[in-house]
């Protein structure tokens, strides 16, 4: 960026992040661990995406995380309690839980 642009982006307040929580969830975070653990689902080669070319591959000199979508109803039974006490614990926003698919990534 230019100097001007710079200086005006040093002098800009600084906001906080909004909707990121610092939570304690050791006690649920077992079962959580142990589900993952147990889980047959394999794990699949993360892709890249070039917007030049319009598609997705795989570079191991890039990338090398795996990862699984998982959509499991376990899974969720496990997190709704989290998500919930999350919601509980904020006066300003309440979270959903969306039960499409939770990414399970492996770096």
């Amino acid at each position: 960026p230019s100097e001007t642009k710079k200086a005006r982006m040093q002098s800009r307040p600084k906001k906080p992040l909004q909707g990121v929580r610092e939570i304690d969830f050791s006690t649920r975070a077992e079962g959580i661990r142990k589900y993952l653990q147990s889980c047959r689902q394999p794990f699949e080669t993360s892709m890249l995406y070039s917007s030049k070319l319009d598609k997705k591959f795989v570079d191991k000199n890039e990338r090398l995380s795996k990862f699984r979508a998982i959509s499991d109803g376990k899974l969720w039974e496990l997190l709704e309690p989290v998500v919930k006490e999350i919601s509980q614990s904020d006066s300003e926003f309440n979270f959903l839980l969306v039960r499409n698919n939770a990414t399970h990534i492996i770096y």
